[in-house]
């Protein structure tokens, strides 16, 4: 796996969840509301089409996700079994924690979300794109990134980018796939815009299991 910089070698892109990508994908706003303490929590539903997938990425809060129905697959890296959640399942998102999920089935994943996120994380700019995990060892585990704080006047440490979308994956036997998506990196504090589409070749998980450790 790749080393990431501090902040996750930032191909970042806050701003991903938005209507800006409905037609990407489907997303449903639910709402939005601040708790006394200034975090947001915040409501969601989004589809994905059967091939779809959703690249690697971690969020700035808690999130927890149930599965309407569909049949979601998750890859947490680092030599790990694949997670996957059918429909009635719930499942949880820890801050920091890169992973990437999958929709292998026939039939659309639609997934109701719910999140606790700084306030500088609100409209739904909750996922936060890296090359990968950064494993520790041969452990199965990979370390958790370190959240972009907000800065004075509500903004996260980090500008918001153009979001991106869910692009189609294909299935495990294949042995690799070629994802395809639109990105910022940032280099010495500076964000700077990549106008073109950068291709990524990543392994396909080829092991999967029913619960999570």
């Amino acid at each position: 796996k790749p080393k990431l910089a501090p902040y996750g070698t930032l191909l970042l892109a806050l701003g991903l969840l938005s209507a800006n990508i409905a037609s990407a994908f489907d997303f449903v706003p639910f709402g939005e509301g601040t708790l006394p303490s200034g975090k947001i929590v915040s409501m969601f539903q989004v589809t994905f089409a059967p091939g779809e997938s959703f690249p690697w990425h971690f969020h700035p809060g808690p999130i927890w996700g149930v599965i309407v129905s569909g049949t979601l697959t998750e890859d947490e890296g680092c030599g790990t079994a694949l997670n996957v959640y059918p429909a009635g399942s719930a499942f949880s998102e820890t801050p920091g924690r890169v992973h990437r999920v999958f929709n292998y089935g026939t039939e659309p994943v639609v997934i109701n979300f719910a999140a606790v996120l700084p306030p500088c994380y609100a409209n739904y700019n909750n996922a936060i794109f890296v090359d990968g995990p950064r494993c520790e060892g041969t452990s199965g585990r990979s370390h958790l990134e370190k959240i972009p704080p907000c800065v004075s006047g509500g903004a996260s440490a980090t500008s918001k980018t153009k979001p991106v979308a869910a692009v189609p994956s294909s299935q495990p036997e294949s042995g690799t796939r070629t994802q395809e998506q639109r990105v910022t990196t940032q280099k010495t504090g500076e964000q700077r815009a990549v106008s073109d589409i950068k291709k990524t070749t990543l392994s396909a998980p080829v092991e999967a299991t029913g619960e999570k450790s």
